[in-house]
Order: structure tokens, then sequence, then C-alpha cells
């Protein structure tokens, strides 16, 4: 009985951790002068290239990197073309992306 106890306390366990990753999120606000001084003019800007770059260190937060909700806002200046993959931008950051003949492109998958 004891063990069988112990299983279901488990499973229960890895479970509840299962569930509480599915609705963490670590929200990372960056602004355009950030990627300014990251990345050269050409570059595709995503979650995992912001990590590479160390713009972002995922290994800080509680949640793994798949987890982090990245906004981009408009302060600063950018002057190359970049094409930035985010899951929201300001209304400023979107304009500031595209004058520079960028795009800004909406990841949806959190």
């Amino acid at each position: 009985m004891a063990v069988l106890l112990v299983k279901v306390i488990k499973v229960k366990k890895h479970a509840l951790a299962d569930s509480l990753e599915s609705v963490l999120r670590v929200a990372k606000c960056l602004f355009t002068e950030d990627l300014e001084r990251s990345f050269e003019a050409g570059d595709v800007v995503t979650r995992e290239a912001l990590i590479e770059k160390g713009v972002i260190n995922s290994r800080k937060s509680l949640v793994g990197h798949e987890n982090l909700v990245i906004k981009i806002l408009g302060d600063g200046e950018l002057t190359k073309k970049l094409t930035v993959v985010a899951n929201s931008f300001s209304e400023k950051a979107s304009q500031i992306i595209v004058k520079c003949g960028g795009e800004a492109r909406l990841n949806k998958e959190i």
C-alpha cells in the first residue's frame, strides 16, 4: 500500500510541475536600441538569437527559454534592416523597425 501511495504522489507531483510550467511565463521587454547594439543589418532576431548573443540570459529565469515572452519597445534608434520575431511589439517599435526597411513578425507560439 505504501509503495502505491508513493507512486501516486510522484505522478501528481510531475503533473503539477507540468501544469505550472505551462502557465508560468516570463516577459522580457527589449528596446529597439538593444537590437541596434546586438545585431547586424539583415539579421533575423528571434528568441534563440537573443539568447545566443547574450541579450537575454534565460538561465537566470525560473522557467525555460521556451516560456520567455519577448516584447519589443520603441526606445532608442535603429538604423539597421532587421526581421524581428517577438510575441508583441509596441506601436512605436513596429514603426521604427518598418521605417528601417525591416519586418516586425508576431510569434504566437506562446
